[in-house]
């Protein structure tokens, strides 16, 4: 895929196609040796009394619980139209064989049903998605 464009995705956990979008980071853990899995616990502890998953096998990883961000902003258009999107976007936080530390971000966005913004608790409700308000097709 070209940079810079989207990924085309299939469906959204609502059955409706958006286009998903995501980021990741990525970094070497500078220790001597590879983290245990009680330190990456430590690390990875971004929301307390959330379990962060950790396993050893095939490769020891350890993840932490997703946080979620919301968002109200303008999304940019191929011809400069005002298109509002609304929603949330999930980050989670990685680390794989006590070396390698990752950040990923990811939301999908698909148009809204309604022309107007509604209550945080609709778009809470919704994880990782973002609703555009305003003139969308996913091919723009």
């Amino acid at each position: 895929m070209p940079e810079g464009r989207p990924e085309r995705s299939g469906r959204t956990p609502e059955g409706v196609s958006g286009v998903h979008l995501g980021e990741i980071h990525s970094g070497a853990l500078l220790n001597s040796s590879g983290i245990t899995a009680d330190t990456a616990q430590g690390l990875l502890r971004t929301i307390p009394h959330r379990t962060v998953r950790v396993w050893e096998r095939p490769v020891p990883q350890a993840v932490s619980p997703e946080v979620l961000t919301g968002l109200d902003c303008c999304l940019p258009h191929v011809r400069g139209e005002r298109v509002r999107g609304i929603g949330t976007v999930a980050t989670e936080i990685r680390t794989t064989g006590g070396r390698l530390l990752q950040v990923g971000t990811r939301t999908v966005v698909r148009p809204s049903r309604d022309s107007r913004r509604l209550r945080w608790s609709h778009y809470l409700a919704r994880p990782a998605l973002v609703e555009t308000i305003g003139r969308y097709r996913e091919e723009e």
